[in-house]
């Protein structure tokens, strides 16, 4: 990651696995399906823009959440 001075714009593929806690062949899976936006620099190198990443993860949360409380707001669904 960026030293405590910078602002890391983009983020490797270990980075971005460790925010999202997921595997880092999960992560190239999602590369691969287009899940997650990534920048390739040369023939290996895989860079992953910071502000995209955080905005799927984030509406990623809200869709879990929103479902969540749907299920939960009818009574009939848990049984």
């Amino acid at each position: 990651m960026a030293r405590n001075d910078e602002i890391a714009v983009v983020l490797t593929r270990r980075e971005a696995a460790a925010i999202a806690r997921i595997s880092l062949t999960a992560l190239d899976e999602a590369l691969r399906d287009g899940t997650f936006p990534s920048i390739r620099i040369g023939k290996r190198r895989v860079l992953i823009p910071r502000d995209s990443f955080m905005q799927i993860l984030l509406a990623g949360a809200r869709a879990t959440i929103e479902k969540s409380s749907r299920s939960l707001s009818d009574p009939e669904d848990c049984f």
